[in-house]
């Protein structure tokens, strides 16, 4: 299984606003596909500033690549952990160490979600992230529950290759 990314450039909707001239206004869609490149499961297919997204993937790549769950997961997922871990929370005060551990979950939704990849789109609670060392992609909710072993590398490449075309700028 493997990530495929798929963008085409639209003309800027809301052209007229004084922001839309830092934006790049695209259809963009995130899909799983098998090993023969037929298409598995739809993560997203939307229309949105893809700047966003491939700054961010730029910023995270290496925490996608590398960052596992910061405790140890008995759920089957990245997301099942997620959406165990808040509702299991039991918060007793406002102790240095609940700030500590909120700060800790926190920041792994922000490196790893698609949803902060996307602020201001209406997708799944998506995650990337590996599990003993192979890259997943997953969700978890009341409507939607999957998990998937992916290869993400030649989404990467398509995102190293955006954000040289958009930014100007050598990726590492």
């Amino acid at each position: 299984m493997f990530l495929n990314f798929n963008i085409e450039i639209l003309d800027h909707p809301y052209a007229d606003e004084p922001s839309s001239v830092f934006e790049q206004w695209a259809r963009m869609r995130l899909e799983i596909c098998n090993d023969d490149g037929e298409s598995e499961k739809i993560i997203f297919d939307t229309q949105w500033d893809v700047k966003v997204l491939v700054a961010w993937v730029i910023e995270n790549q290496v925490y996608l690549l590398a960052e596992e769950y910061p405790f140890s997961l008995q759920e089957s997922s990245v997301a099942e952990g997620l959406h165990n871990f808040y509702e299991g929370l039991d918060l007793d005060g406002d102790s240095i160490e609940e700030d500590e551990l909120l700060d800790l979950v926190y920041n792994y939704r922000v490196r790893h979600g698609l949803r902060f990849a996307m602020r201001g789109t209406d997708i799944d609670d998506v995650f990337i992230g590996p599990i003993n060392g192979e890259t997943t992609i997953s969700c978890f909710n009341d409507f939607s529950n999957w998990n998937y072993k992916v290869e993400i590398d030649g989404f990467l490449s398509t995102i190293n290759t955006l954000s040289e075309k958009l930014f100007n700028i050598k990726s590492q």
